[in-house]
């Protein structure tokens, strides 16, 4: 249970990033 939540809450952070990162230099 524990590892799903992490991968979840990785995955949500990677997202975000891309988006705060990726969306201004494009």
């Amino acid at each position: 249970m524990e590892m799903k939540w992490t991968l979840i809450f990785c995955l949500c952070c990677t997202l975000a990033l891309d988006v705060a990162y990726g969306a201004p230099t494009r």
